[in-house]
C-alpha cells in the first residue's frame, strides 16, 4: 500500500510538471491522478449519500438544490477549462477551444447535479433530529422505471402522507404485493430540510 501510494505521489509530481509546463495531453488530463486530488474529495460525500440514504425520490426538483448545482457547476467549469487550457496543442486552433468549452461544460454538468443532490440528501439527514416516523396513505401511483443491466429496475410508490405525495423506491417482491388504492406504510425519518429519509441502500444495493 505505502509503495502504491509513493507511485501515485511521484505520479502526480510529473503531471503537475508538465500542468505548469502546458504540455499535458487530454489523456493525462483526464488522468486518474489528477481526478482523485481534483474530483475525488468533492465527490465523496455525493457518492456516499446516493448510495446509502434511502430518501424519498424527486426531491431533486427542490428550488434549493438548483443554487447549490449552480455554485458547483461555476466550481466544476472553472478547473476543467484552466486544467484544458494546459494541455497540447499550446496554440490550439478555434474547433480545439470549442471542444475544450464543450468538455468542460459536460463534465461540470454531471458533476454539479451529483454534489447538487449528493450533498442536499446528506445535509437533510445529518440536519434532521432522527425520529422515526409512521408515513402511511393510499397509493396514488405505481411506476417501474428503467434500470441498467446489472441494477434492475427501480419500483416507485406514490402515497400520501400529511398534505403531499411522497414516492419512494420499494423492492420488486413488494411492489408485486401492492395496487393503487391500497394503503402503504413505512418508517421513515424527517430530514432538517423537510424530506423524509433512512440508513441504509437503495433499489440498486
Amino acid at each position: 500500500m505505502r509503495q502504491l501510494f509513493s507511485r501515485h505521489i511521484q505520479k502526480l509530481r510529473k503531471l503537475y510538471g508538465k500542468f505548469r509546463e502546458s504540455t499535458l495531453t487530454t489523456l493525462e488530463a483526464l488522468d486518474g491522478h489528477l481526478f482523485f486530488y481534483l474530483d475525488g474529495s468533492i465527490l465523496l460525500i455525493p457518492g456516499f449519500s446516493l448510495w446509502f440514504i434511502d430518501s424519498e425520490n424527486r426531491l431533486e426538483y427542490d428550488d434549493r438544490i438548483i443554487y447549490i448545482v449552480i455554485c458547483f457547476f461555476i466550481i466544476f467549469f472553472i478547473k476543467w477549462i484552466i486544467l484544458f487550457s494546459r494541455t497540447l496543442p499550446i496554440y490550439p486552433s478555434v474547433l480545439v477551444r470549442i471542444y475544450r468549452v464543450m468538455g468542460s461544460f459536460l463534465f461540470a454538468t454531471a458533476s454539479s447535479l451529483v454534489c447538487g443532490i449528493g450533498y442536499f440528501i446528506f445535509w437533510n439527514a445529518i440536519s434532521g433530529e432522527g425520529e422515526p416516523v409512521l408515513l402511511s396513505g393510499p397509493i396514488s401511483q405505481m411506476e417501474i422505471g428503467s434500470g441498467g443491466r446489472f441494477m434492475g429496475k427501480p419500483h416507485f410508490v406514490t402515497f400520501h402522507y400529511n398534505e403531499r405525495n411522497i414516492e419512494v423506491t420499494v423492492p420488486s417482491e413488494e411492489y408485486a404485493t401492492l395496487s393503487p388504492g391500497q394503503t402503504y406504510s413505512r418508517e421513515m425519518k424527517l430530514g432538517g430540510l423537510g424530506y423524509y429519509y433512512n440508513w441504509g441502500s437503495k433499489w440498486w444495493k
